[in-house]
């Protein structure tokens, strides 16, 4: 059976338990069809179909969840999707309904504090956190599911409308989770419809939930979507609102008929209810749907005769896994889901007559005959298989005839001495008979000893013998060495055996013990991974309420995820998010800064537009003060904004000495030492420049001046020359 199909619309079962009602006038219904196909052993499978005309004591519920799955698979185009058909199905419920939504992963989060009407302010802030939730981490269907149950009313009917894949990663869902969801929602009087949307959906989950439920079951065709979401959410709706009866007892009669599942079915008029059965129908019988209360309702059904429908093949395969689990895997949710089953087992087999024309071109007739097998078991009237059946006996017959195996010539019989005396072929059989009894007894404790490798050395030691005597009759000493060789053979076979068996043995407590280890790392990281995907969804939370160093510490966050298990969709899907996030509230906050620096450079504009008087006019000071200021602001008149150090002050206070000059044809050098002695400064000549500007230092100086300051003598002294002088470096 192709995995598809357990993926999609797993089987399952329990035979029926027969319940026995008195005679009671019951409401006829039109005959329930039967579908049947004989399997290829010859066992009859069937499908029932309910479909009832009317449904008196049924509920029209008015109270609706709307439960959406928010992990981390419903991303991208499914996401938009899904959101899309939620808008249109609280477009399309009664005004006058209640409505709640719910987001689902690891735990069902009510998205308001009470029910509301499906347009209600209420309502529409809850859609609102809907959207800017983050789809992140894995579903935890059974649990999420019951605690919206427990968040409904428990005396009214309701519906719960599940949108998502119908995936539970965080905790699969088992047949005793079901059993007790199924059962609750009965006694509440709550349906489960479910549109599947995602890459991967489930729809075998699903179909599971509406079957057991009284929902319906759509999914997304991932086809044309331009009118998609609102023809879906029309369906949704009706869906919604559907009545629906819950049966509280199941009669078959003949008594001896099963039924699979033996529970009453929840029955809607917008949909079939189909029951699984195996084994031959008895003629004339009928169902019977009772409801309990002061005025019980009875619906009967009688059989039509069982019929061989076409698409029916997978019948057999999906009866006999409904009796493996009491009937709680049937996801035959009316005819429309019984038809997508028929052809994903069509597309199974399909593959695997694929598998066997693959067999046949690799020269395999074995394999691609029993793949031919195989599929002719689960359909026998399979064209394709009958012919991959003749296609891999003709090739098998065409392979042996290559073949030319040579036959071995028999061996050749040893000859009987027949010239001995009397008395020596006596001994010789006396001889000869105890040494086959002392090689049966070798040969016999061989197979019983648990040790092979004793019974190989007693083998060894046993054909020695036997080899070494001459005494014996040459056919039985023949005879008795191939005893032996066997039986050492097989002994040493059953030694390796063993040794393998305690290799293997060895091998698997390895690999248990590692699984072990692995299963206790896997949990750990899946906890740790669930604690970091929701710290990511903390920060993401943060961040949407003005927290804008969230969104970082949310990608590293994320990064951390990744780094814990690479490749994995849910913390890239996280790190996505964080980031996307980031770069739009980066965005959203240049935009508001720029509108607001364009703002108030407007405000700046309009100032400069804003006229001012006069009055009181503003007075000048008179010329005398401006002139008394002029005066005491002298002393700033030339400034140095260099920091002078106590060498250059003595340097300038040495310029402002009074000095005596009496140079008669002296040379410029001369007179230079003349002043630095004087007056206990350092000078120096550049005597770089000086070549540079082609004066000689010895240049003669002529000049006699009495009682001015230094700085005035050198500028004199230094001008017949055409040079001048500065103070750096401290000389």
């Amino acid at each position: 059976m192709s995995q598809s199909l357990i993926r999609r619309l797993g089987l399952g079962g329990l035979l029926a338990a027969v319940i026995l009602v008195p005679s009671v006038h019951a409401v006829e219904q039109p005959e329930a069809r039967v579908w049947q196909h004989v399997s290829a052993d010859g066992e009859s499978y069937q499908a029932i179909i309910l479909k009832a005309d009317e449904l008196p004591g049924g509920v029209s519920p008015k109270v609706h969840a709307i439960v959406v799955d928010t992990s981390a698979s419903q991303a991208g185009e499914h996401r938009r999707h899904a959101l899309d058909v939620v808008q249109q199905l609280l477009e399309r419920l009664p005004v006058e309904h209640n409505v709640r939504l719910f987001a689902l992963d690891l735990t069902a989060e009510p998205l308001s504090d009470r029910l509301a009407g499906p347009r209600d302010g209420v309502t529409r802030q809850a859609f609102a956190a809907l959207k800017q939730r983050v789809p992140l981490g894995a579903t935890n269907l059974a649990a999420g599911l019951q605690q919206v149950l427990e968040l409904l009313p428990a005396d009214q009917p309701a519906s719960i409308v599940l949108i998502g894949d119908g995936q539970s990663a965080a905790d699969p869902l088992t047949a005793a989770s079901l059993s007790k969801l199924a059962k609750d929602c009965r006694t509440q009087r709550t349906s489960i419809s479910s549109y599947g949307v995602g890459a991967q959906i489930q729809l075998q989950q699903l179909g599971m939930l509406a079957v057991q439920t009284g929902g319906c079951l759509l999914f997304d065709p991932q086809t044309d979507r331009a009118n998609l979401a609102e023809t879906q959410g029309r369906k949704l709706a009706a869906a919604a609102v559907g009545t629906v009866l819950y049966p509280d007892r199941l009669t078959v009669q003949p008594a001896g008929m099963q039924l699979l599942p033996a529970t009453p079915l929840p029955l809607r008029l917008d949909r079939e209810t189909i029951y699984l059965s195996h084994g031959v129908l008895p003629a004339n019988a009928s169902l019977v749907l009772t409801t309990a209360g002061r005025t019980p309702q009875v619906l009967r059904w009688n059989l039509d005769e069982p019929r061989d429908a076409e698409g029916t093949a997978y019948l057999p395969a999906y009866t006999r896994r409904a009796e493996s689990d009491g009937g709680l895997s049937n996801g035959l949710a009316g005819l429309s889901v019984a038809a997508l089953a028929a052809e994903d087992f069509q597309l199974a087999l399909t593959r695997r007559l694929n598998d066997g024309v693959t067999a046949l071109r690799n020269r395999q007739p074995e394999a691609a005959a029993k793949i031919a097998e195989e599929v002719r078991q689960q359909d026998a009237d399979l064209v394709e298989a009958k012919q991959l059946t003749v296609a891999a006996e003709q090739l098998q017959v065409r392979l042996a005839a290559r073949q030319n195996p040579v036959e071995a010539a028999p061996e050749a019989e040893t000859p009987v001495n027949e010239n001995l005396i009397d008395v020596h072929e006596q001994q010789t059989r006396v001889r000869t008979q105890k040494m086959q009894l002392e090689v049966s007894k070798v040969i016999d404790a061989a197979r019983a000893t648990a040790e092979p490798e004793i019974a190989i050395d007693e083998l060894k030691r046993v054909m020695t013998s036997v080899r070494s005597a001459l005494d014996i009759n040459p056919e039985d000493r023949a005879r008795m060495l191939k005893q032996l060789e066997g039986e050492l053979l097989a002994t040493t076979n059953r030694q390796e055996q063993l040794r393998q068996a305690r290799d293997r043995q060895q091998q698997a407590l390895a690999q248990k013990e590692a699984q072990e280890r692995l299963a206790e790392q896997m949990m750990i990281d899946e906890d740790r991974l669930a604690n970091l995907i929701e710290r990511v969804r903390s920060l993401m939370s943060q961040g949407r309420h003005g927290d804008d160093a969230a969104y970082g510490e949310a990608q590293a966050v994320a990064d951390v995820a990744i780094n814990l298990r690479p490749g994995e969709r849910t913390s890239a899907a996280a790190r996505f998010s964080a980031e996307a996030a980031e770069q739009l509230n980066r965005a959203f906050r240049q935009r508001a800064l720029r509108a607001d620096k364009f703002l108030e450079t407007l405000y700046q504009v309009e100032q400069s537009h804003v006229p001012f008087p006069d009055e009181p006019p503003i007075l000048w000071p008179s010329a005398a003060d401006w002139q008394a200021i002029t005066q005491r602001r002298k002393k700033w008149q030339s400034v140095d904004l260099r920091k002078s150090s106590p060498i250059e002050e003595r340097i300038e206070a040495a310029l402002n000495e009074r000095t005596e000059l009496a140079f008669a044809d002296t040379p410029l050098t001369d007179a230079i030492d003349f002043l630095k002695e004087y007056h206990q400064i350092n000078i120096i000549i550049d005597e770089t420049a000086l070549q540079d500007e082609g004066v000689d230092p010895s240049t003669p100086i002529n000049m006699e001046l009495s009682g001015i300051t230094l700085r005035s003598a050198l500028r004199l002294m230094l001008k017949q020359p055409g040079l001048t002088y500065v103070i750096d470096n401290e000389v």
